[in-house]
């Protein structure tokens, strides 16, 4: 089978020698016969020749008339015979052009020009006349009326060029194509719009990238399910030895000893459900999206916080009416939850929210209050088990997962999420998700 370095070479080889074949055939048709006939004379050559005819007698005029007609170019001076009127052929933009030239040079003296087709045969005639009215007319025919009836030579040309290049365009189009496929196919492997992977095509070259491609994505789906069902299992067992401690810690008599250990099988089943929740997200497969109700969503989640202690002001700016999202309700749910509760425990107590819809985006902006996030961290708060110098006591309730949850809950839905400080004080997080 032919490579791809082969064939782009071949392709290129045929457009190089397309176009050589175009140019050589256009300059062949072209070419100046070797017994080329004379052309029209000049503009100023025609003044001249009208100038002396009106300076010659009427009877030595036909000694001029012999001496400048031949058998491509003949000088007339009486008007076509009756019964042959002249047949115009077409228009041809060079005509209007030519005479502009002519009258420019013979000044006060009318001139007109027509492309005539009759018993003689196809000819071009330049007409004017003396100033004593004898009618001139010179006409062009055969070899030497070739050239301009070859103009449209340059059109063809440039038409096959033209065709050439689309030819090769068309070609190195077809060998591209199946990467383009698999690039594409790469690019939303794991998202909710991933594809199949399309049927090996193309050059040798590109058929071993789509089987290299085809094996590592099954071998990334066998660790994604080995790891599903590690994840599973912890969870079960870990569950389960919680479980026990819960019930063996209600036998403790110290009940200060038994509220503290009651507070860190709290933060390990906090831990762990974070845990299992991320580990869903970076492995399980991406999950079905339907339109949402983002706007809807995110008032719920605002009436859950409102009702906390540590919150004494939510202020709202939100749309009157729907702002739907493709996605998935549970993964939004808790996306808005995390980012909610995160400004409430840091927030200094006063939430500003603020969600519209602007170039086909929701754009979300939680504003607190808060004492904000240093500026060198502000790169690796969504990084797992990230806790800020405020929260790094484990007294404190946090798994230090919430923020990377809510990375790869933007992810699934192809958004984008960023941080930063407020200029007066606390933290800002802006949120956008392609809107349905």
């Amino acid at each position: 089978m032919i490579g791809l370095t082969l064939r782009l070479g071949l392709l290129l080889s045929a457009a190089i020698l397309l176009t050589a074949l175009a140019v050589g055939g256009a300059s062949w048709l072209s070419r100046e016969p070797a017994d080329a006939r004379p052309r029209l004379p000049l503009p100023e050559q025609l003044s001249a020749i009208v100038h002396l005819l009106e300076q010659l007698p009427a009877a030595q005029r036909g000694l001029l008339q012999q001496a400048l007609t031949s058998d491509g170019l003949s000088l007339s001076l009486v008007a076509a015979p009756a019964g042959r009127p002249a047949h115009p052929v077409r228009e041809l933009p060079a005509l209007s052009w030519m005479v502009s030239r002519y009258a420019l040079a013979l000044g006060d003296h009318a001139v007109s020009a027509d492309l005539v087709d009759d018993a003689d045969g196809l000819r071009l005639r330049l007409r004017t006349e003396l100033h004593d009215g004898t009618p001139l007319s010179l006409e062009m025919r055969g070899d030497a009326l070739r050239r301009l009836r070859d103009r449209p030579i340059v059109v063809l040309l440039g038409l096959a060029l033209l065709i050439t290049a689309g030819l090769a365009t068309w070609g190195l189009r077809r060998q591209i194509r199946p990467i383009e496929q698999l690039a594409d196919v790469m690019d939303r492997y794991g998202t909710p719009t991933a594809q199949a992977l399309p049927p090996a095509r193309g050059a040798p070259e590109v058929r071993r990238l789509h089987e290299a491609f085809g094996r590592a994505s099954r071998r990334i789906e066998q660790l994604i399910d080995d790891r599903g069902t590690l994840f599973a299992a912890l969870s079960h067992d870990l569950g389960t030895y919680l479980t026990r401690l819960r019930l063996r810690i209600e036998l403790i008599g110290d009940d200060a000893q038994r509220q503290r250990a009651e507070q860190d099988i709290g933060h390990m089943a906090t831990l762990l459900r974070d845990l299992l929740n991320i580990a869903r997200l970076r492995t399980a497969p991406a999950t079905e999206h339907e339109p949402l109700d983002f706007a809807g969503l995110l008032r719920e989640e605002l009436d859950a916080v409102d009702a906390r202690a540590d919150v004494r002001t939510i202020i709202r700016r939100l749309p009157d009416g729907p702002l739907t999202v493709r996605g998935n309700a549970t993964l939004l749910r808790r996306l808005l939850a995390n980012l909610l509760d995160n400004a409430a425990k840091h927030g200094g107590g006063v939430i500003d929210v603020t969600l519209d819809e602007r170039d086909g985006e929701l754009r979300l902006l939680i504003e607190d209050r808060g004492p904000g996030i240093p500026e060198a961290e502000l790169a690796e708060v969504f990084e797992p088990f990230h806790r800020g110098d405020a929260a790094r006591n484990l007294n404190q309730p946090g798994s230090g997962l919430g923020l990377a949850i809510v990375a790869d809950a933007v992810r699934q839905h192809r958004g984008r999420i960023s941080l930063s400080n407020r200029a007066g004080g606390g933290l800002r997080v802006s949120l956008s998700l392609p809107a349905d």
